[in-house]
């Protein structure tokens, strides 16, 4: 994640890597100053049928909730306007 704060402009940008997460499987929020980030990755395999989950012999892919918390510069101004800039792989 890059925090970007251009003198120039009246937005911060913050820059993301969420790999196999949909933009509405992630919530943004300003909260006392800060930028909050939460969401929730969830396997693509399933136990109903799709891929028996005890047919996958490596589990090194995290799955679960997610929160983060990152305070913006001194002074900001917020608002709660954010813009999706890109969403997915280019």
């Amino acid at each position: 994640m890059d925090l970007l704060d251009n003198p120039d402009s009246p937005s911060i940008t913050a820059m993301l890597e969420l790999p196999g997460l949909k933009k509405d499987e992630i919530s943004l929020r300003i909260v006392d100053g800060a930028l909050v980030i939460w969401g929730e990755r969830r396997s693509r395999f399933t136990a109903d049928g799709t891929v028996p989950l005890d047919s996958i012999p490596v589990h090194e892919l995290k799955y679960g909730k997610f929160r983060r918390v990152i305070p913006l510069p001194q002074g900001a101004q917020v608002s709660e306007s954010f813009e999706w800039l890109n969403c997915g792989s280019p």
